[in-house]
């Protein structure tokens, strides 16, 4: 059987003689070896191995892209075919394109050498851990995973990347109990290649334990009032998605809908805010190498002290519309701390919530959003009174940003994303 890289040798070979412009192709290896807790027991030991390999095709202005996970001769053979068929059917556009020659390089992350009976005896100890801390809570589902695998890209520039990496992977599923009445559904996860801290101090899963315990005593929430919402750390992550998403991504700029379309430069956020997207930072565990479109994937600013620095561009938008593509698709956000404690800040939050979770659907045009706020306690005159439910909040995601009141100096490192708390003023929040 081929290796990864003898794989890719007789692919390119295959390639080479399809009469094509131009191609791109990433092919993978990866391998899992997964505990699973189920109910409060152990049910499952087992390893789980996978290959992909992705390719794109551009010839006459035209492109297609194909993918499938059969390395043999006759399943590559039939990758090609897919994504020559898929070429030959489409529109031409002469914007399509790859990265021009970036050289050659390798990559090496996380964790080399997996220990699993340090991850199993890790795991253990989280549930042992919650049973003695945090009484009323059942876990439902807890997987613990060490993941290692193997990354190449190829183009036709002559472009060669190569990257290795291992990480630790931990997810929990859980809700809290007492005689009949039970909460609903929560959960908790993050990725590491540090086993030497206990599993529940890891990233907020304390934080969530805790939470969904006080909120058996949760009520409906009734009344409407315009005032403080105290995002945590992943409801903050899930907003900046929205935000980026409804304001700098392709589709947006491609199709001129944006509302920072022209803003590059300017005041899009509140002076406290910075947003970063910085695959190599040493707080995410494992980041993008490199862009879809052939790039060596580089750190870079979103909003700078709340100016825009950039739009979230592959290279067919920049080509499209004249604007600079963006060396990085990676998901790996981090926001800078603020100055005031998480304490302080709902001190001084005489009427809020604080929201642990959103559900609601995709923003408007303009940014204007309504949804439901799970996960949520109430503020009154400084301090948490207690969990609510049946809330809503609403808003427009460009207000919000340039409306934030505080942002905490505690963070959550979850191995993806580095988040703090964030305060907004002028959140309508209601009954539900």
């Amino acid at each position: 059987m081929r290796n990864l890289e003898e794989c890719a040798r007789f692919f390119e070979n295959l390639l080479k003689e399809c009469n094509v412009e131009k191609y791109a192709f990433t092919l993978s290896e990866s391998e899992s070896q997964e505990f699973n807790l189920e109910n409060g027991e152990f049910t499952l030991l087992r390893t789980v191995q996978g290959n992909r390999i992705s390719l794109r095709l551009i010839s006459k202005g035209r492109t297609g892209t194909s993918s499938g996970t059969d390395l043999s001769d006759e399943g590559l053979q039939q990758i090609i075919n897919d994504a020559r068929m898929a070429l030959e059917s489409a529109v031409p556009d002469p914007m399509w394109d790859i990265a021009p020659y970036e050289g050659e390089a390798a990559y090496i992350k996380g964790c080399d050498n997996p220990d699993l009976e340090k991850l199993f005896s890790r795991t253990a100890e989280l549930k042992k851990d919650i049973a003695q801390d945090y009484p009323l809570i059942r876990l439902m589902l807890l997987i613990a995973s060490q993941i290692s695998g193997r990354r190449l890209y190829r183009n036709s520039n002559g472009t060669a990347f190569d990257a290795k990496y291992g990480v630790y992977s931990v997810s929990l599923e859980f809700s809290a109990g007492e005689g009949t009445h039970t909460t609903g559904i929560d959960s908790a996860s993050f990725l590491t290649d540090d086993l030497s801290f206990p599993f529940i101090e890891r990233a907020s899963v304390r934080q969530h334990l805790s939470d969904t315990s006080k909120r058996l005593a949760a009520t409906a929430f009734n009344g409407k009032f315009t005032g403080t919402v105290i995002f945590t750390p992943e409801c903050l992550a899930q907003f900046l998605s929205m935000l980026l998403g409804n304001y700098a991504s392709d589709s947006v700029i491609l199709d001129g809908t944006s509302l920072w379309l022209d803003k590059i430069g300017e005041r899009v956020a509140s002076p406290v805010l910075t947003v970063s997207n910085k695959p190599n930072d040493p707080n995410i565990v494992i980041g993008e190498f490199w862009t879809g479109d052939g790039f060596k994937s580089e750190d870079i600013v979103i909003i700078d002290h709340g100016i825009l620095m950039t739009h979230l561009l592959s290279l067919y938008v920049a080509r499209k519309t004249g604007r600079p593509v963006t060396r990085n698709t990676d998901s790996a956000l981090i926001v800078n701390p603020g100055e005031s404690s998480l304490d302080s800040i709902i001190q001084e939050t005489s009427q809020g919530i604080l929201v642990g979770d959103f559900s609601g659907g995709q923003p408007g045009t303009n940014g204007d959003f309504s949804g439901v706020a799970k996960n949520a306690f109430l503020i009154e005159n400084g301090r948490i009174t207690n969990a609510i439910n049946e809330t809503m909040i609403s808003g427009n995601l460009g207000e919000m940003f340039m409306h934030i009141r505080a942002i905490s100096r505690e963070t959550v490192k979850n191995g993806t994303t580095v988040m703090p708390y964030m305060a907004v003023d002028g959140i309508v929040i209601s009954g539900k």
